[in-house]
């Protein structure tokens, strides 16, 4: 999913589904934010940060949001797209991993891995790549890390 503009395209061509109920937009603004944190563009990345956290305790007709993400790798994001690195590793750090599926694992520790070469943290970065590599599969992080890591 390291294509950023196809993502924001496939959620355009779906808009009218992913307004259709709380949790359909917090998939809608998680995706917009990281669509947009891959792209760099720190503008949206805040706007739809302070939307999700407006979410998160929401309730509608008494409802809670599903807890379809991890809010420390949210937080982690966000803080790392304001260059805010050191609490941004303080939250990679303090996400449950047991809770994320294989996929959510790849992105986590791409992105962290990402963090720790900003930071001049080569071991953490080296660790993060195992970690990507361990868990393998098609992705195109896979490809990434491979290409990057030759």
């Amino acid at each position: 999913m390291l294509e950023p503009s196809l993502l924001l395209e496939t959620m355009e061509t779906h808009y009218k589904m992913f307004h259709q109920n709380i949790d359909n937009l917090l998939i809608w603004h998680y995706n917009q934010l990281y669509a947009h944190f891959l792209l760099k563009d720190t503008k949206i990345v805040q706007e739809e940060y302070t939307k999700i956290i407006r979410m998160k305790d929401a309730k509608v007709k008494g409802h809670k949001l599903s807890p379809l993400y991890n809010w420390d790798f949210i937080d982690a994001l966000y803080l790392f797209s304001r260059k805010d690195y050191k609490q941004s590793f303080n939250c990679f750090k303090k996400t449950n991993i047991q809770n994320l599926n294989n996929r959510e694992k790849l992105h986590y520790y791409y992105q962290f891995s990402n963090l720790c070469r900003v930071m001049h943290n080569r071991s953490m970065e080296e660790e993060c790549i195992k970690k990507i590599r361990q868990i393998g599969g098609t992705s195109k992080i896979i490809e990434v890390v491979n290409h990057e890591n030759e």
